[in-house]
């Protein structure tokens, strides 16, 4: 895998911050990060010494589905991975010690969550503090860049589970209400619900949090996670995120299909890899991540910005130096893009050397296989190509309101929604009003070649 990390700092950082930041590293080093890893080496140990006794006593009883099972836990401790949900399969005994051992992981992160709780007031204090101070001694290209690094941190207290998220997904439910997944012909025509990408549908008893889909002819396929963590798909194309799917994949709350793979990411803020997109760090925890065709984006807990792929995405993993504090990233074909928590947007991957978006008060930014969308503070949609000309997006005069957005594929057609769940989709050969009546209600949907398929709450 190629790696290529940027830092939430600025580039040129004045000499006074470099000092706070030592000492803050220094603090969340001793009074945070030491503490949990100590005490998580600890857990993990007392965690395979209970599962050498449990497998002990399998082998004595000649059950070897148990020891199997409990043998594969084992490895994935080790690798520093989330231990699978139980099901029918599971041996009693391994399920009794899965249940200590997140209780007390739980536990342990409840209490990291809580020391760096008490260590971020005070930094951001001293930080505000710093920026007066240059404001004052008219140095404000540095206060400016000092205030994008302290909102890049956040401006409050962080809560235990929330390393992760929320992640948004595209439409109003987030990503966090579930449903029933629904299905439609955008040109108003009949569903044949046994022909792909509608034959392995999932049924009305499975329910969804987030859904998205590979949409080309190579790789048109879904992916979705359900109310209970996992990972399911279903649909055709020749790449092979969708078969491929990890079996011990849990706890997960967003997932980005790709033609080389897919990537995951659950609610510890661990991502996960299959096909080629598999990362090679385990460190790292993440808040959101985007997919482009051999491409994986991530913005880190931290407010870092990480890309990586094969080896057919090198240029677009190449993250621009200038790049500063992001408040989301999309990934496409060829091309890559972010949106800095200062507005601006960078786009990168088909330029000799990346671009900055000549484009002012940007709302969101989007990328949808080779194309963009720019949302303005006012709702103007602007049009992205990937040179980062822009443009009005052509026939189309709405606006995305308030509390809304927009989602869409490769082929030129979209969907604006709103935070009451109503929908209005344009587009080549789309029926409107159609697709406006079959997604009223829906919490997102995603295009797959002329279907869209929609997670409605269950009635």
């Amino acid at each position: 895998m190629l790696l290529a990390p940027c830092s939430l700092l600025p580039a040129a950082q004045p000499p006074e911050l470099t000092v706070l930041r030592t000492q803050y590293d220094k603090a969340v080093a001793e009074r945070v990060s030491a503490p949990f890893e100590a005490a998580l080496a600890a857990l993990n140990g007392k965690f395979n010494a209970a599962l050498e006794n449990a497998s002990a006593a399998a082998k004595q009883t000649g059950k070897l589905d148990d020891v199997l099972a409990i043998e594969e836990d084992k490895k994935l401790i080790a690798a520093g991975q989330v231990l699978p949900e139980d099901d029918a399969r599971t041996p009693e005994s391994l399920k009794k010690l899965r249940s200590i051992y997140r209780e007390q992981w739980k536990k342990l992160d409840e209490q990291r969550m809580a020391n760096h709780n008490a260590i971020l007031p005070s930094y951001i204090a001293r930080l505000q503090e710093l920026e007066a101070t240059l404001t004052k001694a008219d140095r404000i290209d540095e206060a400016k860049e000092l205030r994008q690094y302290r909102e890049g941190l956040g401006v409050g207290a962080m809560k235990p589970g929330e390393a992760s998220g929320p992640v948004s997904a595209d439409g109003p439910g987030g990503g966090v209400e579930s449903g029933v997944c629904v299905v439609w012909n955008f040109m108003g025509d009949p569903v044949d619900l046994k022909a792909q990408p509608m034959a392995d549908m999932p049924s009305a008893k499975t329910k969804l949090r987030q859904i998205m889909g590979g949409n080309n002819e190579r790789a048109a396929y879904i992916l979705a996670v359900t109310d209970k963590g996992k990972v399911i798909g279903w649909g055709g194309g020749t790449y092979g995120g969708l078969r491929t799917i990890p079996a011990d994949l849990t706890r997960v709350v967003q997932v980005c299909p790709s033609y080389s793979g897919a990537a995951a990411l659950d609610s510890a803020g661990r991502i996960h890899g299959w096909g080629d997109l598999k990362p090679d760090f385990k460190k790292l925890r993440f808040k959101t991540i985007s997919t482009g065709s051999f491409q994986v984006l991530g913005i880190t807990t931290d407010g870092k910005v990480v890309a990586w792929g094969t080896g057919k995405a090198a240029k677009e993993i190449e993250l621009p130096p200038e790049l500063g504090p992001c408040a989301s990233v999309s990934g496409g074909d060829g091309c890559s893009m972010a949106l800095q928590t200062d507005g601006s947007v960078w786009l990168w991957g088909r330029t000799d050397a990346p671009v900055k978006v000549n484009v002012e008060n940007v709302r969101s930014a989007h990328w949808f296989f080779r194309r963009g969308i720019i949302v303005q503070n006012d709702g103007t949609l602007l049009l992205v190509d990937d040179v980062g000309r822009t443009g009005p997006l052509p026939g189309v005069t709405d606006k995305v309101p308030e509390g809304g957005g927009i989602t869409g594929d490769g082929a030129g057609h979209y969907a604006i929604w709103n935070k009451e769940r109503e929908w209005k989709f344009f587009g080549t050969g789309i029926d409107s009003a159609h697709c406006t009546a079959q997604a009223k209600g829906c919490s997102q949907i995603a295009f797959i070649g002329k279907h869209v398929f929609g997670i409605k709450p269950a009635k």
